[in-house]
């Protein structure tokens, strides 16, 4: 997902700094999980852990692009467990991470993700340090100021979406079935790319 997401007391367009930061076109990450016939999203922001209606999050009008990518060697019942970690961390309302420090008491996007799968034994990215992020040097101003106002520090190893090269978009076991990369389209638009 992309979409529009500020941090540091609303100063800094996280979205749009960590999309350039990593060269990806995305900026957050949620698991999608089918519930009684309807598909929800599990994501955490920093209003907290979130379950929302996939449809409310794709007619959200600071979402910009979406992809929805299936594990391909997860079985159902794998995916069910998988579902279920989302789950968990929603009904315990676990609190955003901004510091985007691994392995505490917090989470972001990206790190409930990989933890979910990880219940089941799949690790899907590996970390990277902030400062190995491909367009790093584009953005040292920014980090600096970001690293002046919270814990994240350039050598610090964070979880990302990616792209093609690194980050959970990377991962070969991840079949692209859905990709909206214009969620402002009409409803009749979205419809067609929905529907093939």
């Amino acid at each position: 997902m992309r979409g529009d997401c500020y941090m540091v007391l609303g100063t800094v367009n996280f979205s749009d700094v960590s999309t350039d930061l990593t060269a990806s076109r995305f900026s957050h990450i949620g698991l999608v999980a089918i519930e009684n016939g309807q598909a929800y999203v599990y994501d955490i922001r920093n209003e907290g852990t979130l379950r929302t209606r996939f449809g409310e999050l794709v007619a959200h009008r600071h979402l910009h692009q979406l992809a929805v990518k299936r594990h391909q060697e997860a079985s159902s019942e794998e995916l069910a467990v998988v579902a279920q970690s989302c789950r968990g961390v929603f009904q315990r309302r676990e609190k955003y991470d901004s510091d985007l420090q691994l392995n505490n008491d917090r989470l972001y996007c990206t790190e409930l993700v990989e933890q979910a799968y990880q219940t089941v034994g799949y690790t899907l990215s590996e970390p990277i340090a902030i400062r190995e992020l491909p367009n790093y040097d584009r953005h040292q101003s920014t980090i600096r100021f970001v690293q002046a106002v919270t814990r994240i520090e350039p050598e610090q190893k964070v979880l990302v979406p990616g792209n093609d090269q690194f980050g959970i978009w990377s991962n070969p076991a991840l079949k692209l079935i859905l990709d909206l990369p214009n969620t402002r389209q009409t409803p009749a638009e979205i419809e067609a790319l929905t529907n093939p």
